[in-house]
């Protein structure tokens, strides 16, 4: 017979196993297009095309017969859109009827990145509640630097993606497909969803002689016959060595933001890439130096 101790540690523990078990159970089961994007993008680096921002928004009560007086406030939301026409900055207030219409309803609003009103339910510009708003927007991860996608979700709009830079905390980018384009068959999707990110990062492909067809004759011939060779040297830039080495396992920057390194680790085997470790460090969107150490 269990003691009373016994039973209720036995009650404890089956009920922390129930709480536990609550977080996995309540996630949804990924989508057919999540499974085909996830093994494709998720934790992989891409070099981007262009930058992805986002819109500062600091609010500041000005005139208010109903709140007491505040300090400003700060949020800051992801507007980096691609579609198949290219990458957007969406503002959400670029008509002046849009404007009108949503001060009178009483909803913060915004008119081309100029300062905003909002006006309490009843209120109006004279006699309501009037908080003054700035909007400006800014550079999360800039194009040409390294982005790792840290997250893919599909959603009515289309796919969110969470992409992470070497010195910004995780942004989405959304990739929303022509009207119609949900109704694909998933593998005709991923297609479509690739080619839309192919907009804003550089889609290298994964195999070297796929690479190699990418190769631009303008290039310097030394780099040329460096990508055909599998060689990194010095000169190269970012998406010259994507195409001769694919992207890299991890990337940092040191705190002056002036030197970016990118880690690989060649081989084969899983041994040999154990024992192998090749740093590149580049500076002014260049190679300058391949360290390789072996141990």
């Amino acid at each position: 017979m269990a003691t009373p101790l016994l039973a209720l540690a036995a009650v404890l523990g089956a009920a922390f196993a129930l709480g536990s078990a609550a977080p996995d159970a309540e996630r949804p089961a990924p989508t057919a297009l999540e499974r085909r994007l996830q093994p494709r993008l998720l934790d992989r680096y891409f070099l981007l095309r262009a930058d992805v921002k986002i819109q500062r928004q600091e609010t500041r009560a000005v005139i208010s017969n109903t709140y007491p007086p505040r300090r400003a406030e700060q949020r800051s939301k992801s507007i980096t859109t691609v579609t198949p026409e290219g990458v957007f900055y969406v503002s959400d207030y670029a008509d002046k009827g849009q404007f009108v219409q949503e001060a009178r309803a009483g909803v913060q609003v915004n008119s081309q990145d100029k300062p905003g009103l909002k006006i309490e339910p009843g209120g109006n510009p004279t006699t309501g509640d009037i908080l003054e708003v700035e909007r400006d927007s800014l550079v999360a991860i800039r194009a040409g630097d390294l982005a790792r996608v840290t997250g893919v979700q599909e959603v009515p709009e289309g796919v969110r993606l969470s992409v992470e830079g070497m010195a910004s905390d995780s942004v989405d980018v959304m990739l929303r497909e022509a009207p119609g384009g949900g109704e694909q068959e998933p593998e005709a999707r991923e297609r479509t969803v690739l080619a839309i990110l192919g907009h804003l990062v550089h889609l290298v492909p994964d195999t070297p002689a796929e690479r190699a067809a990418l190769i631009d004759p303008a290039w310097a011939t030394a780099q040329q016959e460096a990508i055909r060779s599998g060689r990194v040297i010095a000169g190269m830039s970012p998406y010259q060595v994507l195409l001769t080495w694919g992207a890299p396992l991890h990337v940092s920057r040191d705190p002056g933001g002036r030197v970016d390194t990118w880690l690989f680790r060649p081989g084969s085997t899983v041994a040999e890439q154990m024992r192998r470790r090749v740093d590149v460090y580049f500076a002014a969107g260049a190679v300058t130096e391949v360290v390789e150490t072996s141990r």
